[in-house]
């Protein structure tokens, strides 16, 4: 493998905004730019990806910028750049013109887009190598933009005109073993191994998110926090050694804790 693949593809994720659709049969796409897909039969006139993710593209813009959710260097914001991809199946056909109003090299197959990204990079490599940014800075603004995700509520009982029955309640005996319940913000200020109950404990992060690890008894403590308002999710945010919680919803950022090394 190589050596600078974990490098590109964080340059990659965070050059490229992909759009993916499923086109059976394939497009095709006229000098003017418009888009046209074969259903068979003839050529259906259908609504351009490309407008539809440049749309993408402004909200993400916005979401980011409104609430400085972008990769920061030394207190800076590293500037975003947004390239408009298109990708469709292995197995769809592409007509492209000569010419068109836009840049065709955004149209791409799905099993093509990872040569052409590297190549892309490796072009502009040196010349945008001060926007480079580490693995975890990357996995840190999108777990960032995960936490503005809002799924969207259906009443699908109305829509299939089933019933809805209360929910079952649980039984005393089905109540949570406190003993062992995560560490929140709520319950101590001073967070507590669950393990010895003691108070060497310092933030890592592993495969489920950001937990406690006890220096003395090695026993790892799950995080919880909640800024107390129902459908809001706070996350913990890393800056150097010191740990903020944050609520996108409210807007509030706050220190929550401090490692030691």
């Amino acid at each position: 493998m190589d050596a600078d693949y974990p490098r590109k593809w964080v340059n990659i994720a965070r050059r490229f905004t992909l759009e993916s659709k499923n086109y059976y049969y394939g497009i095709k796409v006229t000098p003017e730019g418009e888009f046209l897909a074969w259903n068979g039969k003839t050529y259906q006139a259908i609504e351009s990806p490309i407008e539809q993710n440049n749309r993408h593209i402004q909200v993400l813009q916005m979401a980011v910028a409104d609430r400085n959710l972008g990769p920061r260097r030394l207190g800076f914001a590293i500037p975003i750049n947004y390239r408009n991809i298109v990708l469709l199946s292995p197995t769809s056909k592409i007509i492209r013109p000569d010419t068109a109003p836009f840049d065709l090299s955004a149209i791409q197959k799905a099993d093509a887009f990872s040569s052409f990204a590297e190549k892309e990079v490796d072009k502009k490599t040196i010349i945008e190598a001060p926007k480079i940014i580490g693995s975890d800075t990357l996995q840190e603004f999108g777990e960032r933009l995960v936490w503005l995700h809002k799924p969207g509520a259906f009443d699908y009982a109305a829509k299939f005109g089933i019933e809805a029955t209360a929910p079952v309640q649980p039984s005393p005996s089905a109540a949570p073993d406190l003993s062992m319940a995560p560490v929140s913000a709520t319950q101590s200020e001073q967070p507590v191994c669950r393990g010895c109950k003691g108070a060497n404990v310092s933030i890592q992060y592993g495969k489920f998110g950001y937990y406690f690890r006890c220096g003395d008894c090695d026993v790892n403590t799950p995080i919880k926090i909640s800024c107390g308002k129902d459908g809001h999710k706070e996350r913990i945010r890393k800056d150097g050694l010191k740990f903020y919680r944050e609520c996108a919803d409210c807007g509030s950022s706050s220190l929550y804790f401090t490692n030691k090394s």
